[in-house]
């Protein structure tokens, strides 16, 4: 079917049907084009949505909002238990991050402060011979 031919009311009846059931248009569209041969703009698809567009046919708006309370009423308990189980878990995986994110800059935190204890003390005399010889290193590797 080719993007000038007009869709049956079947095939607009699913697109509406699939929209109310949270699927994306560009989902419906390369489905409708991978199993029917169908080609439609995202755009069309989005006609059909009246929480997309407000001048959606008052046909397509009423099967639209009853298909969309009927799985809300379906699936609202089960789909509001899930979401509450899902930040749960969201929480506990948080905490975790965070303790051991603690323990890690606790231990780094000792290590590091260990191995300043333990570095000697360096004169400035020292570190203008480090300079210098760094320096001249420096410029030996410049003239090759």
């Amino acid at each position: 079917m080719s993007r000038d031919q007009k869709l049956t009311a079947a095939h607009r009846d699913q697109i509406v049907v699939r929209l109310a059931g949270f699927e994306a248009p560009c989902e419906i569209r390369n489905s409708l084009s991978q199993e029917l041969g169908i080609t439609i703009s995202h755009q069309y698809i989005c006609q059909l949505d009246p929480t997309r567009n407000p001048r959606c046919p008052e046909k397509w708006r009423r099967r639209f909002f009853a298909v969309r309370d009927a799985i809300l009423r379906e699936n609202g308990q089960s789909t509001a238990r899930r979401v509450m189980r899902g930040r749960a878990g969201e929480r506990r995986v948080l905490r975790a991050v965070t303790a051991l994110a603690d323990q890690f800059l606790d231990v780094i935190g000792r290590e590091v402060r260990e191995m300043l204890a333990k570095r000697p003390d360096i004169s400035d005399r020292h570190r203008a011979r480090a300079l210098s010889a760094f320096v001249k290193k420096v410029n030996s590797e410049e003239q090759r």
